[in-house]
Formats: C-alpha cells, structure tokens, sequence
C-alpha cells in the first residue's frame, strides 16, 4: 500500500486501543491504512515501527465459523501488517516482519529476525564428500545444472569460483534486516520460528523451530511445512511438503519434493520430486526421483538420481585413513535392494541393480544395466540384467506421471527417458568393455574378472547380446519417430527428413544433473560463464532450459550417425532397402526386447507369487483368491501397457516399410 495512504491513530482510537489492553511506547510510530477498525485490536504490544492495514473481515475457521480480521494477544515491534491479516495468540513476539495481505497467524511461539541474515542463502552445503571440497552454496533460485556444475567441476577452478562469486553476490542482495510472510500464508501452532522468509499461500503448522531459511511457496506451488519439523539453513523450493518430525540442517530441497516421517537429512541437496522418508540422507546429491522410504536407510556421501533405496541400504564412508573423503557415484535410475550394502569409493553404471552386500570398492563404469548380487565368491555382475526388467519399464512411465512441480518458474532441467544418446554411449561402452575382456581374458572361461567384480561367461555374451540388441531398438525407435513426423510421397523427401539441423550431438553427451545433452552446448554455456559473459543466475538457467528444449534435434544428429554406421552408409545416400532392412532389424529388436519384459512380469504371476493366498482354501481357492487380489497377467496395467506398445511398433513398422 502507498505511504500516503497510511496515516497515524486519532486520539479516540488511540483511547479505544488502551481501553482494549493495547499498549505501546509512541502511538506516533503506528500508521493505518483504510479500512482500519481499532475495534478488533485486541491485548496487543506495539514497538518500534508498526503498520496495520484493513481489519474487520470475516474469515473463515473450521467447522464453519468465522474469525475477524485483526490482532489479539501479540506483541509486535517493526512490523507491517497487511489488509484483511488475522494475528491470534502470540506466546512470545513477532519482530522485523512485513505480514503480507489475507496472512493467518495462530498460536505460535516467537517469529522474529535477528540482526541481518540472508534467510539461508549463501549456506554451504558439504555435499558428496563430507570434508566439504565439493561444498555447494545455495541460494533461492539453485537448479540441479548449477550445483552439478560446482560440486563436479573443480577441476575448472575459473568456472566454480566465478559460480560461488555470482551466488555470493545475490546472497548479499537479500540480505536484510526484516522477513516476509507472503499473501494468504497460515502459521498455525508453531513454536519458533527465526530468520525465516515465507512465500506466498504456505501453511506451516505444529513446527518445533525453522531458522535461518527460505520457504518459497508461491500461490500455484505452494508449500507445506507440518508437525514436529526442526529445520536450520535451508531453502525450501515451491510446491514440496516438509512434514512428521523431518530434521533438516544445511539443505537444499528442490521442487516437488516430499520429505518426512522422522526423516534426517544433513548437508544434502535435494532436487525435483525427490522422496525422504524415515531414513538418513547427509552429504548426498540427490538428483530428480530420488527416492528413499525406510527408517534403516542410510544415504552418505553418494551421487544419485532417479535413483530408489532399499529397505536397510548402507553406503559406506567410514573406512577412511585422512578424513571422510570417500565418494559413491551412483549413475542414473540405479536401484539398491533390502539390505544393501555399498563400500565407497564406487561407481555403478546407469540404471544398475545392487543386491546383497559388497566389501570391494567397484569400478562398474561401462556396464549399464548390470545386476550387481553378493555371492560366496565375491560380487557377481550380470551386464545387461536389468534391461529385461518390467520394474524398470514401469518406473520410465512412472516418472512422466510424477512431476509435482507447478507454475512457470521451474528449476531444474531434466529429460526422464531411460535410452538416450548419453546411456547409449554407455552401452556402447559396455560392448567393448566385455569384447575386450574375452580378447584380454580367453573365448569361454567359467569367469571373467573386472573392476573389483566376476562376470560368468554366459552373462558375459548374454550382456553383448543385450547391448546390441538395445542399440537397434533405440536406433528403430529413432528412425520410426523421424519417418513418422510427416507423410512423405518420395524418397527424395526421406532423405530431406533424415537430414540433421543441428551440428552438435555427434560426440561425447553428459547428464549434468539429470539434463541430457551434448558436451558442445554445455561447454558453450560454461566458457561464457568463466568469460564472465553469461548474466545473471537466472540467465544461466534459462540457457539450460533452451538446451532442454533442442533434446530431440540433438538426440537426431547423435542418432543418424550412428545410424548411417549400421547402414554403412550416410544417410544422404541412404536407399530404401537400406532403411527397409534397418526396419525389420528394429521389430526384431522389438520382439526381443519386449518378450524379455513379458517374461520378467510372468513371475509376478507364477505359482511361486501365489505362497499366502487362499490360507484357509483349496488349490483352487489360492487361484481365486490371487486372481481376485492380484488379478491376471492379461490384464494388469503394465503388462497390457508392455503388449500395447510392441502392437503399435509393428504397426508402425509396417507400415513405414510398406510406405518405403
């Protein structure tokens, strides 16, 4: 509201408000605006700087009852108070806050601002390695692109120093020495709450103490911070729910997230749609769809995304000699199951299972997919394992589903799919990997030894198949979606399609933080960075976001080459035979692929799946009893979903042979 709209009490208020309980050092200091009615203040303190706008208005309560706007029972000092704000059972204070239009506040401790902060921006958060060299500083706006940058690219110094300058110098231009309770904000039963910035349209209800942060809710994403939460510098990005005792010190937490249930959490950057529950995470770089549920769970020192924690899994930093400076590096969608254990430093490959418990450090890059199973012998690999399983075909749909955030300012940048260029590049380096053991190691010896880990030999040849077999799927699926896109009436149009319209995409691509793009770009946006030309924060970000939004014309520049290297020719020369062929290899590839899925979901439905049902039955009643319970394969979701896909392939590859 515009200063000249405020003015100061008259003497009759200014009697009314003493005969009400009110009290306050100078009357001078406290300005209203229109709309205001002395008549709903109410046992209230002033100090210092006060202003209060429109009071009066009937809000609603629970169960229908009404409440009007004003103050009762509080003491404030350097406060402004917006129109139509409900202050209610103040125990201690509230000091140094711009109380926003529509804000509730109920039955809470002490809310004040200290001397100045920066509501938790500028925090350094000691991620990956707790000694704190990978350290990230946070700030409102932090995107998983960003903190990759500066937790993983200390070996370009000019980069991640001119990062922590940019970031230093925005956490100084917030900084200040009073907070912000956005518009239509609640604060129910809260006990302390100090340092602390609130966006627009948050509820915060029963917390124990929240200090030294930034709640940024806004009115399309808001926030829910409820029960018994305990947090110190952080930031809480739009549209996440913190809730049931979590207990958060030195975070980041990214949009869409859900933490709680008692959940610790420590030096950790949490970032889109992430899950916490009941478990520890502390110097953890949890990239998008990280997930953990389970109370025995403990994340440390690890790298992760689109990543799910086993009940029970433990990842090792304790057997350090100079300090806990041991590292995991978890690629992409990678998976742990009950009781796992992981001994740091390790790095498992791109969509890796991990079952059982492992003592050796492993160096698993280069073997995506993999199965990792304790076994009397050692840890045993099964390369490619994991490409046949329906859980991971269920979770790539999942993931499309489960994207909470909402609104228009979204952070982070992140592509879901589980092939792409980058894990294709992965799987390409899983065949040569195996090709070279059997050259280093013999044609068919019972077992092959690599990175700290056996493979058998008929793993071994299994997982080449599987890799081959995944690079013609991929290449299929590229090719179809290309021939697709438009209804073509001569081959001279095909070739015109197949042409590429962007140059970078070829070479080397990277996941920088669950964005999936070439080197070349990202390079672009990091040179200008250290050069000093790439703006603001938010600029960065937006860069980020254009590279997001050319995903498939790069994934086609990357794609047609490797193409043409099947065809053995390029495709400017390309026949339809050619393509003809390449198109039969895809449904091939299809079949294959598809039938591995089919097969991995039968087991849900085996004999073996049924141990339990219909105790108190016969043979038939345990199938009636799984059948009702369970249902059949032939019609379960996923399973209808699996068979639903390879139709529509054949279909399509039919009928682009015939077009052909």
């Amino acid at each position: 509201m515009p200063d000249k709209l405020y003015r100061t009490l008259d003497q009759h208020e200014i009697t009314q408000l003493e005969t009400q309980g009110c009290s306050c050092d100078d009357w001078k200091r406290v300005q209203v605006g229109p709309g205001f009615d002395a008549a709903h203040i109410r046992n209230v303190g002033f100090s210092g700087e006060i202003r209060i706008g429109k009071t009066g208005k009937k809000l609603p309560m629970v169960q229908g009852a009404t409440m009007p706007a004003g103050i009762r029972n509080a003491f404030l000092h350097n406060c402004s108070v917006g129109d139509d704000v409900l202050i209610n059972n103040v125990g201690m204070r509230i000091v140094n806050y711009s109380i926003e239009n529509g804000v509730q506040i109920q039955d809470v401790g002490l809310i004040e601002v200290e001397g100045r902060c920066c509501f938790g921006n500028g925090t350094e958060v000691q991620v990956v390695n707790e000694s704190g060299v990978r350290s990230v500083p946070i700030f409102d706006g932090l995107s998983a692109q960003l903190a990759h940058v500066l937790c993983f690219y200390r070996y370009r110094p000019r980069l991640v120093t001119k990062l922590q300058k940019t970031i230093a110098a925005y956490a100084r231009g917030v900084t200040g020495n009073n907070g912000v309770i956005g518009k239509e904000s609640r604060l129910f039963g809260c006990k302390v709450l100090k340092n602390v910035k609130v966006g627009e349209n948050c509820l915060i209800e029963g917390v124990e103490r929240l200090e030294n942060g930034s709640i940024n809710s806004t009115a399309d994403g808001p926030v829910i911070v409820s029960g018994p939460v305990i947090a110190r510098n952080f930031i809480v990005s739009s549209s996440s729910n913190i809730t049931d005792g979590a207990v958060i010190t030195d975070c980041f937490i990214g949009q869409g997230c859900r933490l709680g249930r008692g959940l610790s959490a420590e030096n950790t950057l949490f970032f889109a749609n992430c899950e916490g529950y009941l478990g520890e995470f502390c110097s953890v770089f949890a990239g998008p769809f990280t997930v953990s549920h389970h109370r025995s769970t403990l994340l440390i020192g690890a790298a992760l995304s689109f990543f799910n924690a086993g009940s029970g899994t433990n990842q090792s930093n304790h057997m350090y000699r100079t300090g806990p400076v041991h590292q995991g590096v978890l690629r992409r969608g990678a998976k742990t199951g009950s009781g796992a254990y992981l001994l740091w430093p390790s790095v498992l490959d791109v969509f890796s299972v991990v079952k059982g418990r492992h003592f050796k450090n492993l160096d698993l890059a280069g073997l995506p997919f993999s199965y990792i199973i304790e076994s009397a012998q050692g840890s045993i690999v099964v390369p490619g394992g994991n490409l046949t399983n329906v859980g991971l075909y269920r979770d790539a749909r999942k993931w499309r589903r489960r994207d909470r955030r909402k609104g228009s300012e979204i952070l982070d940048t992140f592509v879901p799919a589980v092939l792409s260029p980058f894990v294709m590049e992965r799987v390409e380096k899983g065949i040569e990997l195996l090709r070279a053991l059997v050259q280093e190691q013999g044609e068919d010896p019972e077992w092959y030894t690599t990175g700290g880990v056996l493979i058998s030999s008929k793993a071994l040849h299994s997982g080449i198949d599987q890799y081959n077999t995944t690079i013609d799927y991929y290449l299929g699926d590229c090719l179809s979606r290309r021939l697709a896109a438009n209804p073509f009436r001569s081959f001279q149009e095909v070739r015109e399609m197949l042409a590429v319209s962007e140059e970078d995409g070829q070479d080397r691509w990277l996941d920088l933080g669950g964005l999936l793009a070439p080197q070349e770009p990202i390079n672009g946006i990091l040179k200008e960075i250290e050069q000093g030309k790439a703006g603001s924060l938010s600029d960065m970000q937006t860069r980020f976001g254009t590279i997001a939004g050319k995903y498939a014309d790069y994934e086609w520049t990357w794609a047609s080459g490797r193409l043409a290297g099947r065809l053995g020719r390029s495709l400017d020369k390309v026949e339809p035979t050619d393509l003809k062929e390449f198109l039969i290899r895809w449904k091939v590839a299809v079949r294959k692929r598809f039938a591995g899925l089919l097969e991995d979901a039968s087991k849900e439905f085996s004999d073996r799946a049924r141990i339990g049902y219909g105790i108190d039955g016969d043979e038939g009643d345990v199938k009636k009893d799984f059948a009702k319970t369970r249902g059949v394969q032939e019609k379960d979701t996923t399973v209808e979903a699996v068979k639903q896909e390879i139709r529509e392939k054949e279909r399509l590859a039919d009928q682009l042979i015939q077009m052909l």
